[in-house]
């Protein structure tokens, strides 16, 4: 699998996208493409709220880490395949409750990014080939 050029209009919560951003290279889970802000002078923003997988190649958690975060948070039923696409995701019903479930298990680890849409977009936009671990997608019913 590799990675498909995509369109920012079509990046959805779930997604696992590949962008440069203050120039390096993110894998991100997305959580909310687009969340809008209001700063306190009255102007608007939009921002990208996504679990950050990768970092200029890195991987931010170890596997075992990366393991935990999926089995605590009832993510792990969710891996899918989309076979339109070609593409990992992860089924998100509800961000606001995949957060809160989500924090208490990331908030130490520095892996929740927000990103400015406006400054993302100047950058091209993938679907990822993220490879979750062998555990993970055998215990979601993936066989590849």
């Amino acid at each position: 699998m590799t990675n498909l050029q995509w369109n920012w209009g079509k990046v959805r919560t779930g997604q696992i996208i590949r962008f440069r951003y203050n120039y390096k290279m993110r894998t991100v889970l997305v959580l909310a493409p687009a969340l809008e802000l209001i700063r306190v002078d009255g102007s608007k923003t939009e921002l990208l709220h996504g679990i950050q997988l990768e970092h200029d190649r890195h991987v931010e958690l170890p596997i075992h880490e990366l393991i935990k975060v999926i089995n605590k948070s009832g993510l792990l039923g969710a891996l899918v395949f989309e076979h339109n696409t070609q593409y990992y995701g992860v089924k998100i019903k509800d961000p606001e409750e995949t957060y809160k479930k989500l924090k208490p298990l990331i908030k130490d680890k520095g892996i929740y990014k927000t990103f400015t849409l406006k400054k993302a977009k100047r950058s091209n936009v993938f679907i990822d080939d993220f490879q979750f671990p062998q555990a993970v997608k055998t215990k979601s019913g993936i066989t590849d």
